[in-house]
């Protein structure tokens, strides 16, 4: 865990931990500069399996934990955040998930959303299989990252797990270079081990924007590995990320796009499963039939499948 001026709901985040049904484990908490009462709470704790870390100045979320992996001797290492609240069996269950998948280099899981005080039964999903979570990385990230757990071993050639370039949108670096460089396999776990807690400050326009700017990074590296470059491609590709409307010529770039990552990966294989089999192709109208066809994604699918998605197409129209 690192901190930083995080008192408010730093109590309840340690205490969720050291209430674990698991209580064989080591908690390394990285005090990154805090200027709150977040130092005094954490000198409170006696706890022997609390290992307090004060980087002096804030050194930001990445070096942060890099140093708390550093610091951390299990086999196992769990991420947590500072203002969430772990279910007492997470840690039991996510070690014996790992233990009984010796191939899982590392996993997640659901998580309920906790509005700020209030607890929901509101269920942030991720996908589970390793196919689908390696589709998913080609867009956004496919973990949610305060759930993690990692092989330590798995991780023992990489200098520095989280890169410190990465200001935001650390998780989704970090997860696409694990998947698509290390070629590490992943896993989620379909029960909620977790209260991720959504306030004002996670959720603030600033905040979106800084993760916008960063998780298009990512993107452009992921292109990269396709062999695809360019400005222009790239912002086709986020705008059918994000859900935007495509113009006539944007449409026919996105299949350009597309289409040549879907012939790269026949030879390359970064993706078990081609991700843009569930892209909703029909919201594009007559040039999402277009798209469907160039990209190849027409070949994913039985003649009678291709008939109804060309029937839904043209009941919709968003290409102009």
């Amino acid at each position: 865990m690192s901190v930083y001026n995080g008192a408010e709901f730093l109590r309840e985040s340690v205490e969720s931990i050291l209430s674990q049904t698991y209580t064989n484990f080591e908690f390394v908490i990285v005090n990154d500069g805090s200027t709150d009462q977040t130092s005094k709470i954490l000198s409170e704790y006696e706890d022997r399996r609390i290992l307090c870390i004060d980087n002096g100045k804030n050194l930001g979320l990445a070096k942060s934990l890099n140093i708390g992996i550093r610091h951390a001797n299990g086999k196992y290492i769990i991420r947590m955040d500072s203002d969430d609240v772990a279910l007492k069996e997470r840690i039991d269950v996510l070690v014996d998930f790992m233990e009984k998948n010796p191939t899982i280099d590392f996993a997640g899981s659901q998580a309920f959303y906790l509005e700020k005080y209030n607890k929901t039964k509101n269920v942030f999903k991720v996908p589970l299989t390793s196919n689908k979570i390696k589709s998913k990385v080609l867009t956004n990230p496919p973990f949610i990252h305060p759930s993690v757990i990692i092989r330590k071993e798995s991780i023992r050639s990489i200098e520095n797990l989280y890169d410190p370039r990465f200001l935001n949108a650390q998780d989704y670096d970090l997860w696409e270079r694990l998947i698509f460089e290390n070629r590490l396999k992943p896993a989620n776990i379909k029960l909620p081990l977790l209260y991720y807690r959504v306030h004002e400050l996670s959720i603030s326009n600033s905040v979106n924007s800084k993760q916008r700017y960063f998780a298009t990074k990512v993107r452009r590296r992921i292109l990269k590995r396709f062999g695809i470059s360019g400005n222009i491609n790239l912002e086709v590709y986020n705008k059918f990320v994000y859900g935007g409307d495509l113009q006539r010529y944007s449409c026919m770039r996105l299949a350009h796009v597309l289409g040549q990552m879907y012939n790269v990966n026949r030879t390359k294989f970064l993706i078990p499963v081609w991700s843009i089999k569930h892209v909703p192709f029909y919201k594009y109208g007559i040039w999402g039939i277009k798209l469907f066809y160039v990209s190849g994604n027409n070949r994913l699918f039985s003649v009678f499948k291709q008939l109804t998605f060309i029937l839904k197409s043209l009941l919709s129209f968003r290409c102009q």
